[in-house]
């Protein structure tokens, strides 16, 4: 069983937003933190400095995933692009799907992995956060449930 539709499946807008903003207040702050130092008001300025770059870092690399990533059924394949590279499997030669649940004190994180048939197996890792529609949803669920074997 495949997709109903091609379609191009992308973070959603909320989270795209978010990388902006983080993007964003990453930058003032690095700039604001380099300021500072080069004023000589506060008092590690190169440990200030690494840690602001980092964060700018974190935010550029989140953001380039957030704008990139997609998630692409084809004809043939189910294919996961973004900046990190691309990872397709053919219909044909998927095993399985297994969900992981994350749980913390802010909320539920859960992460959908496509196993293929493949001796290692190849897997397409991705998170919720993808606009999926109903079709989707069907059809990933439709797949042999791997954890379901597990327990």
């Amino acid at each position: 069983m495949t997709p109903a539709a091609p379609a191009v499946y992308r973070i959603r807008p909320g989270v795209r937003i978010f990388a902006a903003v983080l993007i964003a207040v990453a930058v003032f702050v690095f700039f604001s933190v380099c300021s500072e130092a080069r004023l000589h008001t506060i008092g590690s300025p190169r440990q200030s400095i690494a840690i602001a770059s980092l964060v700018l870092v974190c935010a550029v690399l989140f953001a380039l995933y957030a704008f990139t990533s997609s998630i692409r059924p084809t004809a043939e394949a189910v294919e996961h692009r973004s900046y990190l590279g691309s990872v397709s499997i053919r219909f044909n030669h998927i095993r399985g799907r297994r969900e992981l649940v994350a749980r913390g004190d802010d909320g539920v994180a859960r992460h959908f992995i496509i196993v293929s048939d493949a001796n290692p197996p190849r897997k397409i890792k991705f998170a919720h956060y993808h606009a999926f529609d109903d079709s989707f949803y069907d059809w990933f669920l439709s797949l042999p449930d791997l954890d379901v074997d597990k327990q």
